[in-house]
């Protein structure tokens, strides 16, 4: 159900924007470009684990239709 959803957002992240109140062509969202990778070359701990990288933002439209994005 949405409005609980809604409510359930707003109580744990009440400093975000809540994606259940906005209307649908107004979501955008990222796709990941690339996982998180173990680097075996890392001289410290924290270098060790590379992070995902993610695509800007886009639209939600633009995600689910057929055709996708233009290169």
């Amino acid at each position: 159900d949405r409005a609980i959803l809604s409510r359930t957002f707003a109580f744990k992240f009440p400093y975000l924007d809540n994606p259940f109140d906005r209307p649908l062509e107004k979501l955008s969202l990222h796709q990941i470009d690339s996982g998180s990778v173990y680097n075996l070359n890392a001289i410290t701990t924290e270098d060790k684990i590379v992070a995902p990288r993610f695509t800007d933002a886009i639209p939600l439209s633009i995600l689910l239709s057929k055709n996708g994005l233009k290169a």
